[in-house]
């Protein structure tokens, strides 16, 4: 008995270490296997610079001309950046930070903060259930990478491309450690029982509130909702949560009051043609969302488990909160100027993480809703093994192009060619592992747009245009 219990033992560490790896080797293969795509190039330059040099095209603002070369001129260049691109200068000080390195150092650092949002949506669970084993996390890592693999918009875009990544992937893990805190707040009363941790976390507001316009707002209304809710249903009045508040509306006014954020809201018009907009934005968005139906009747399923299996008044209010701020999150991006299926990366984050809450409760409770629970990660064990072998295959075979392309270019530089055409790629049928599935590689009709003119001045051409021919990857 004693030796089946051993066995037992090293079997609950080695099988739950197992899975965590098979998930981080995957996810360093798929990073190792994407190129710098479209946006990367950019910012591989200082936005502070090109004002005062020749611009014949009349672009605006002007192409930089400088590369980042240190950690100072980032600075420069993200004030440049908030002037003439986008308010998101943390997100874009990170990606020209990681830029200026190897790509294999983003590429390790990116796997580990997968894990770790994974990890996090764990930990997350825990704090309703008060308990922790390997297995579990083990478990929840499996199934946030199963649930975002298969039902997360533009999977590589967010998960996968550097520019993306740091402003999606990472944006939604900074998110669920602030939801983890607001759980303990919602749990406890208190953020942390250190003072000064829950000063630091009030702190760290400020940078969620300013990572993303729609990653910020979601965190304004559940923080509202949870200090509201705290406030009337148990007279708890905590002070770390009401600066939490404050420095998450601050970092997200910055964001948004940034010049070029103004110039680009949805405005003008007459109020038909603005609610025809919104009208407009809504079903693009609901078109979008069609990917996550699964994973919301999952949700809508596990909570009315919770409600009938009474898992508690907690557990039910929480999800009612978090169901509300997704709501919220959704209705507010019908009010964006641009829509892209990336947008709804911390939806999706969400729906995953109030599936694990869900999850985490009721498997400790016997009933019908245990068979449910795993015949969904069943079909989804199965789903994902057939689709990653597919994905996979297509990564690889994109990763030959670009690499391909990148090696003509510089042999053309060696060669003296100034002007250089490539290959566009043919998309039907990739996998959304790929990140480049939905970007633009090459414009086709203006070489002097912003991917076309940043590859040409990152691989010292004149220029680099459109040749004519699209290449199917999978047919070569």
């Amino acid at each position: 008995m004693k030796a089946d219990t051993g066995k037992n033992r090293i079997l609950r560490i080695i099988l739950p270490l197992i899975i965590i790896s098979s998930v981080l080797a995957f996810m360093l293969y798929c990073n190792f296997h994407t190129s710098m795509l479209v946006d990367d190039y950019g910012y591989c330059f200082d936005f502070s610079t090109g004002w005062d040099s020749p611009n014949p095209d009349g672009l605006v603002p002007p192409p930089a001309s400088v590369r980042i070369d240190d950690v100072f001129s980032i600075f420069a260049s993200m004030a440049s950046h908030r002037q003439c691109h986008s308010g998101r200068v943390l997100s874009h000080f990170l990606v020209q930070l990681f830029l200026m390195m190897p790509k294999w150092v983003f590429n390790i650092f990116n796997s580990l903060m997968f894990i770790l949002q994974a990890v996090m949506i764990y930990l997350c669970g825990t704090v309703l259930t008060g308990k922790k084993s390997l297995t579990g996390a083990a478990a929840a890592v499996l199934f946030t990478f199963m649930s975002l693999f298969l039902f997360q918009p533009v999977y590589g875009e967010i998960n996968l491309w550097l520019d993306g990544s740091l402003n999606y992937l990472w944006t939604s893990t900074y998110t669920v450690i602030y939801i983890y805190f607001y759980l303990r707040l919602f749990k406890t009363g208190e953020f942390s029982k250190n003072t000064a941790v829950s000063i630091l976390f009030a702190v760290f507001g400020f940078a969620v509130g300013m990572s993303h316009e729609v990653s910020g707002a979601a965190m304004i209304v559940l923080s509202f909702l949870i200090i509201v809710y705290l406030h009337f249903a148990r007279k708890v009045h905590n002070i770390p949560s009401y600066l939490s508040f404050a420095f998450t509306v601050g970092g997200f006014l910055y964001l948004l009051l940034a010049p070029k954020e103004l110039n680009t809201q949805m405005a003008g018009g007459s109020l038909t043609e603005l609610a025809g907009k919104l009208f407009e934005n809504l079903a693009v968005l609901i078109q979008f969302a069609a990917i996550l139906m699964p994973l919301l009747l999952l949700a809508i399923v596990l909570f009315a488990a919770a409600v009938r299996a009474k898992a508690g008044k907690d557990i039910t209010a929480f999800t009612v909160i978090l169901f509300l701020t997704m709501a919220a999150s959704f209705c507010s991006l019908a009010f964006a100027s641009y829509i892209a299926p990336r947008c709804l990366f911390v939806i999706s984050v969400m729906l995953v993480l109030c599936c694990v809450i869900l999850m985490t409760v009721l498997l400790q409770k016997k009933g019908m809703h245990t068979y449910i629970i795993f015949a969904f990660a069943g079909v989804m064990a199965i789903l994902t093994a057939v689709l990653a072998v597919k994905g996979i295959k297509d990564i690889n075979a994109v990763y030959a192009f670009t690499v391909h392309n990148e090696e003509y270019i510089m042999e053309c530089r060696q060669n003296g060619t100034e002007d250089v055409k490539i290959p566009e790629l043919a998309r039907d049928g990739l996998s959304e592992c790929c990140a480049v599935k939905y970007l633009k590689y090459i414009d086709g009709y203006n070489s002097n747009s912003w991917p076309n003119i940043y590859m040409a001045k990152y691989y010292g051409v004149r220029s680099v245009s459109f040749s004519g021919e699209i290449v199917d990857v999978n047919n070569r």
